[in-house]
């Protein structure tokens, strides 16, 4: 079944959520690969309280949001979050100007989920952790091939 309301909180939302797009179970799978992160390490992911920020910090973690998704979401939120399209035609987060260096710093920090791992005996938990954060939720892992 898919949802449109948002029920999760904001650094456990994942992309599908934070762009208005239905979402389904795959999304809990990305809250999932958060929490794991933020059991490991004791912090949060996604440090953030603002949608434009974590979108860029995802984009930090993970790479440039897909065009597809973007283009999928409800105009209000292409409006509210993209401002330039990219050389390749992909979308960017549009931070206003006196944001920029704050953003910019925090996604300097952000981590990576395939870089999460402190210890080489750890290296499971990680792969399952860059698994699950995907941005496409078709290719996380579902709940069955995480077990």
């Amino acid at each position: 079944k898919s949802h449109t309301f948002i029920t999760n909180p904001r650094q456990y939302r994942g992309p599908e959520v934070l762009l208005g797009l239905k979402w389904f179970e795959q999304s809990d799978m990305w809250s999932t690969a958060c929490i794991l992160s933020e059991c490991y390490t004791g912090d949060l992911f996604y440090q953030t309280h603002d949608s434009k920020e974590h979108l860029c910090l995802m984009q930090a973690a993970i790479g440039q949001l897909p065009a597809e998704m973007v283009e999928k979401a409800p105009s209000a939120t292409k409006t509210k979050y993209f401002g330039t399209t990219s050389v390749n035609g992909a979308a960017e987060v549009a931070i206003p100007s006196e944001q920029q260096r704050e953003v910019g710093k925090a996604m300097r920090r952000q981590l990576r989920p395939d870089k999460i791992v402190v210890r080489q005996s750890h290296q499971t938990l990680g792969d399952l952790i860059a698994a699950l954060m995907k941005f496409d939720p078709r290719e996380r892992l579902t709940p069955f091939e995480a077990l």
